[in-house]
């Protein structure tokens, strides 16, 4: 593809996730992109830690020789370092040694002076969903996924309602790590669902939040397998619920694991079993071209959308694949700059009710 064409790929785009978003039931999807940027490890360096946390005189699979086969080539190999280290520690040291890994070089929002005027996608999505939810029920962002397990989003929200001086007795978000352990306060109506579907694990910072969550953590390999098997566990039913009915912006994400890339087959099987029956129902009026039913269902087809920089996709080849998914990407030139928050703007432009 041409750099014209593709920035006026890019530019169309922009320009469709900007008119989606106006008409609301927005989910947030969250990754991990979020929270590095705070000192939070990647699932990869996290496992790492706690390998020599638990292991520390035992060989790293991750020293292997050039030559030789990585045990990381095996499927779920990072949700069985945290088996091993789980079944060798007992639940509640395993939960601590975890929290300990997590938390240890983070930068708490709360301990930053300067973090919520900042252009760090944390600071920007936390105000975006702050000005939203004063919108009260015409928010536009309708629900929050996020697949980290720290209280980094929460933390940036709190802080960032603290400087608008918005009372902290009012609960703008609600996590939800599984649907019968939910924290909502009753002096908020209206607020914003965080839903953690890979579990919970509060930093402590947040008081509001209950010791109770670290037992819905998605972790080990048969914490995986419990979770993604039925079609009616929580994640499942969570992420099912969103790319159907909802318009997802997937933030902070490789778009490469493997449970999203099936939810996503999921959605887009359902929609070619759908098609091919209404086609067999459809009669087509006269003088009406067969492609305008087509655009018809590919606009309603087409209404995800993944912000992404040009190093997480250099050839185009996921975005692509992505497409025939039914999820855009939108390119913005770094995380670091004010590309995000330009584009989050003009997504959620304020206006008198936020």
């Amino acid at each position: 593809m041409s750099a014209k064409r593709s920035t006026q790929k890019n530019s169309a785009g922009m320009s469709e996730m900007c008119e989606q978003t106006q008409k609301g039931g927005i989910t947030l999807v969250l990754g991990a992109g979020v929270s590095i940027p705070c000192g939070i490890p990647n699932w990869d360096a996290l496992a790492r830690n706690v390998w020599k946390v638990v292991f520390g005189r035992r060989k790293s699979p991750w020293d292997v020789p050039a030559e030789s086969q990585s045990p990381r080539e095996v499927p779920q190999f990072l949700p069985m370092v945290f088996e091993l280290a789980y079944r060798e520690l007992g639940e509640e040291r395993f939960f601590e040694v975890l929290r300990e890994c997590i938390y240890k070089k983070a930068k708490f929002p709360g301990n930053d002076p300067n973090f919520i005027h900042s252009s760090e996608s944390l600071a920007v999505l936390a105000r975006g969903i702050v000005q939203e939810y004063k919108r009260k029920t015409q928010s536009r962002i309708e629900s929050i996924i996020t697949l980290n397990a720290d209280d980094l989003i929460e933390q940036a929200v709190f802080c960032v309602a603290d400087a608008a001086n918005e009372s902290r007795q009012l609960s703008i978000l609600r996590a939800i790590a599984r649907p019968t352990h939910t924290y909502m306060n009753k002096l908020s109506p209206h607020p914003i669902p965080v839903y953690h579907i890979h579990g919970f694990l509060p930093s402590g910072q947040l008081k509001v939040f209950g010791s109770h969550f670290e037992h819905m953590l998605v972790f080990t390999d048969a914490q995986y397998w419990s979770t993604s098997a039925s079609a009616l566990t929580f994640a499942n039913r969570v992420m099912a619920s969103a790319l159907s009915e909802g318009r997802c912006i997937f933030i902070g994400l490789s778009m490469t694991d493997i449970n999203l890339l099936r939810w996503l087959a999921l959605r887009t099987l359902e929609k070619d079993r759908d098609y091919a029956e209404a086609m067999r129902q459809y009669q087509q009026p006269a003088g009406e071209p067969i492609h305008f039913f087509d655009s018809l269902m590919r606009h309603g087809f087409h209404r995800h959308f993944w912000v992404r920089t040009k190093s997480a996709d250099p050839t185009g080849f996921l975005s692509e694949f992505l497409d025939l998914r039914g999820v855009r990407a939108v390119e913005i030139e770094n995380w670091t700059g004010d590309s995000f928050q330009k584009l989050m703007t003009k997504c959620f432009p304020p206006d008198e009710l936020g």
